[in-house]
């Protein structure tokens, strides 16, 4: 990769994993359920630019708009509204951190549910290798010390 591509997967990082950070400042302020309102709503209002700028040819069929209504559901507001209300419980880092399990969870499921998403060794060295990087990120929140900080505050 060329530097530029670093730096902007770099930026990527920063957006992405400070987005936790403010989502713990927000629900202080608004809640989490409005937070996620409004989080939907500024979304809404930038593809809204997009089509009306790019103006492509929109589904029709009710079954592709129930299926993406239903992607829209469990891969936007849920997680949105999931993330938001666990971090009234939680450290952002923790929900980060957590947040970056979805892949390997992702890699195990999709090896038993779908017949053509096999593991392989690179596979399994990749999901270990994961796991061993959020046991590592995680240390200091495991063992009965981390757990009791985590609850009593």
């Amino acid at each position: 990769m060329k530097l530029r591509d670093w730096l902007a997967f770099g930026f990527l990082g920063l957006i992405w994993g400070s987005s936790f950070l403010w989502i713990k400042v927000a629900i202080a302020e608004v809640g989490p359920f409005t937070l996620v309102g409004w989080r939907l709503l500024f979304g809404l209002v930038g593809l809204i630019v997009v089509v009306v700028l790019r103006r492509p040819s929109m589904p029709k069929d009710r079954r592709v708009l129930a299926a993406l209504a239903l992607l829209g559901i469990t891969n936007t507001a849920l997680p949105f509204a999931l993330i938001s209300w666990g971090e009234q419980s939680i450290d952002s880092a923790v929900a980060s951190i957590l947040n970056g399990t979805v892949p390997l969870f992702a890699m195990v499921i999709a090896h038993y549910g779908l017949h053509d998403d096999r593991m392989t060794v690179p596979r399994v060295v990749g999901l270990v290798t994961g796991f061993i990087g959020v046991v590592v990120l995680m240390a200091r929140d495991i063992g009965p010390q981390g757990i009791a900080q985590g609850v009593l505050g």
